[in-house]
């Protein structure tokens, strides 16, 4: 969440003092982001050896966003005229992959617990963050996991 408060009020002129119009707070959908929470999971059960731990069939679908891209979405807001007045703005990369895929990209064994209650399919609608922001997710997880792994010599 992020609260922007702007002066549009001047001084000067007649004596008569403008009111301060404050922006209502924007909502940014940062769920997503948890797919960095995950990759980091899977690397370090990777890195010890361990087994990656899928709760339930690891079909349940998430919409795994870059987290560069979630930055980058959160500046725009921050610095746009068109938003803060309440809107939802969901981002994500508007696509959405199962655990087990993940997994396959990530590589290894894996350990599958007892499932939980959860959603089984999130997927963003990220309409308003493409026309209010001018926001389109430039990285997939194809193209992050990758490189991530190379990073931590997986």
């Amino acid at each position: 969440e992020m609260s922007n408060n702007f002066n549009n009020g001047g001084s000067g002129g007649g004596g008569k003092r403008r009111k301060r119009r404050k922006k209502k707070k924007v909502q940014t959908n940062m769920q997503q982001a948890s797919s960095s929470i995950i990759a980091k999971e899977y690397h370090i059960d990777a890195n010890l050896c361990k087994p990656m731990t899928i709760v339930g069939d690891g079909e349940q679908k998430r919409d795994f966003t870059y987290v560069g891209d979630v930055v980058k979405a959160n500046i725009l807001a921050a610095q746009s005229d068109k938003v803060g007045y309440g809107e939802v703005i969901n981002i994500g990369n508007g696509d959405n992959r199962s655990v087990n895929q993940l997994a396959d990209l990530i590589g290894g064994p894996r350990l599958n617990v007892e499932p939980r209650l959860e959603p089984k399919i999130t997927l963003a609608d990220n309409k308003k963050a493409r026309e209010l922001l001018g926001w389109s997710p430039s990285v997939t997880l194809e193209d992050w996991m990758p490189k991530y792994k190379k990073e931590l010599n997986l």
